[in-house]
């Protein structure tokens, strides 16, 4: 397949296996010649792989390998979770980016490695030791979300989210993200349940009483371009402002965009990864990678 300058790219479907077993479906998008970099994809709650494609094709045609993967009981690894509600927000982290960037490095040990978080992706990244080893974070809408940060009227909404829609959706083997509008694919309630409790406080899964070994992400010493966009009612600046505390030892390059700023009517919380923004918010991504090889 071609990407954005005509440049030729190579396209391979992989599995890549977990520490417990797990077998995640993965998309390896390489460039025809000697890559410069590779970036791993780590998508938003309930958000498949295939969402990511054309962007993932983009960073390929521009020098750099970009690897998709479907977190267990997501897309193509929906069908293969015997036990969705045993799974955890935390598996993601541990289990699947950790197999993910495991062998990202080892498919390309002389090539910097650096992970995109959406949303939930950028939440998950101190969750496994294989973050010690990343070249860089680019963060795409990545909240550490509480009620108290939503602005005017979505508050009423995200109350509602979090302390009713959240709870009872999780009570079902499968969390009905498709029935609710909020995804095209149902997530493991497992997953939704843990969220949803990590979100009623304040401090996200950082929150002590949650017992999550959070130790690792003051200690990432790494440079993060983090865009949020000022039409994002999911995460409003003092969200993603709180997630990029949780990492004070990066070096952190804020771009708080609006969508006048790159032509467009909207951005929003899953905006970013439409081809439109091809000339300019992903130009602007892997210039920023391939400009820290001289940082």
């Amino acid at each position: 397949m071609s990407g954005q300058s005509g440049a030729m790219t190579d396209t391979t479907e992989v599995r890549f296996r977990c520490a417990d077993g797990f077998e995640l479906p993965a998309t390896v998008f390489a460039p025809s010649g000697a890559p410069r970099a590779v970036l791993v994809v780590a998508a938003a709650m309930g958000v498949p792989r295939r969402y990511y494609g054309k962007f993932a094709a983009d960073m390929a045609a521009r020098g750099i390998v970009a690897i998709t993967f479907d977190y267990r009981g997501i897309g193509d690894a929906a069908a293969a979770l015997k036990d969705p509600a045993g799974t955890t927000f935390q598996d993601w982290g541990r289990l699947d980016l950790d197999a993910v960037l495991a062998q990202a490095y080892a498919r390309f040990p002389r090539v910097p490695v650096y992970l995109a978080g959406h949303s939930a992706g950028a939440q998950i990244v101190g969750l496994t030791p294989q973050s010690e080893k990343l070249a860089g974070l680019v963060f795409v809408a990545g909240p550490r979300p509480h009620v108290s940060q939503d602005r005017g009227s979505y508050r009423i909404f995200s109350t509602l989210w979090w302390y009713v829609l959240v709870p009872l959706g999780s009570l079902f083997a499968w969390f009905p993200a498709r029935r609710l509008g909020f995804s095209s694919v149902d997530v493991p309630s497992g997953v939704t349940k843990e969220w949803g409790r990590w979100a009623r406080s304040p401090r996200y899964l950082f929150s002590p009483e949650w017992g999550i070994d959070t130790a690792r992400y003051p200690k990432l010493r790494l440079p993060i371009l983090a865009f949020s966009f000022s039409d994002d009612l999911y995460t409003p600046k003092a969200s993603a402002e709180a997630l990029l505390s949780e990492y004070p030892a990066a070096k952190v390059t804020r771009r708080e965009v609006r969508p006048v700023d790159v032509g467009a009517r909207a951005i929003g919380h899953l905006g970013f990864f439409r081809e439109m923004f091809r000339d300019n918010l992903w130009k602007e991504t892997a210039q920023w990678m391939l400009a820290q090889e001289h940082a």
